[in-house]
């Protein structure tokens, strides 16, 4: 078990009744609530802007404004980033729990915050930052899974996320400032994703090597008599003496058959 993930878990039993289950629909149900507002009101959008004056003035809920602007104009799109939202949402808390989803999109939004009243922040870009810092998170836990485009076109979560990446740094490219300065608001609201996934993207790509390396060793030595390729650490089955056996890498490095697992 990984760092990390032993502090959450102690974390999830000390303070875990702390955690909001749903809170990334609640977050776009305001967002929906926003757009409903600003059809009543057009000068709305004015009222929850990100202002650094307005704020020091008492205005304290324009600092998480970003968080509840609509990423949508049109009602059939606002009813589509409802929906696809309320769907990542169960699927991130299906495979996390409520507890990291929230300790998860606290991170990023505290994170956010900072930016914003840094010279670094961009605010412009943040609603769609912080979108995409779920959805590539969701996508990375199921990069295969199929979702249909209107309705129609299956396509992956991995090339979504993909295309999304693109559309931020697109969104950047489009600002009238060098791309360097929109640098900081593109990658640190992404700190808790790195932290969440790149220790199981390196510990995956150390054990593709050690079979790597394994097989390497096992081919220039398949002529020799009684070398397998596979042996079990724990009772020292092999791929040779037992073949029936089916042989797993843990998340330890360690070599098990399916009968020691």
């Amino acid at each position: 078990m990984r760092k990390g993930e032993a502090i959450l878990n102690t974390l999830e039993r000390k303070i875990g009744w702390l955690s909001f289950p749903g809170l990334l629909r609640w977050i776009v149900i305001f967002q929906v609530l926003v757009w409903g507002f600003s059809l009543i009101n057009t000068n709305f959008f004015e009222v929850i802007q990100f202002d650094r004056a307005k704020i020091f003035q008492g205005e304290v809920w324009r600092v998480f404004g970003w968080l509840i602007y609509p990423r949508a104009s049109n009602p059939l799109f606002v009813l589509f980033v409802l929906f696809f939202t309320f769907f990542i949402s169960d699927l991130l808390e299906g495979n996390w729990g409520p507890f990291r989803v929230t300790i998860y999109i606290f991170s990023v939004v505290g994170l956010m915050t900072m930016l914003a009243f840094s010279p670094f922040g961009i605010v412009p870009l943040f609603p769609s930052i912080f979108f995409g810092t779920v959805f590539i998170a969701a996508a990375t836990i199921v990069p295969d899974m199929e979702i249909r485009l209107l309705g129609i076109i299956p396509i992956k979560m991995k090339w979504l996320a993909l295309a999304d990446v693109a559309l931020l740094i697109g969104g950047a490219l489009s600002l009238p400032i060098p791309f360097v300065y929109c640098l900081p608001t593109l990658l640190i609201p992404f700190i808790p994703y790195f932290l969440v996934f790149v220790p199981g993207f390196i510990q995956s790509a150390n054990q593709r090597a050690s079979a790597t390396a394994r097989r390497s060793r096992f081919e220039s030595h398949i002529s020799a008599e009684g070398d397998a390729f596979h042996e079990c650490e724990s009772c020292g089955a092999t791929d040779l003496t037992n073949p029936e056996r089916e042989f797993r890498v843990t998340a330890e490095g360690k070599e098990l058959c399916d009968s020691c697992r």
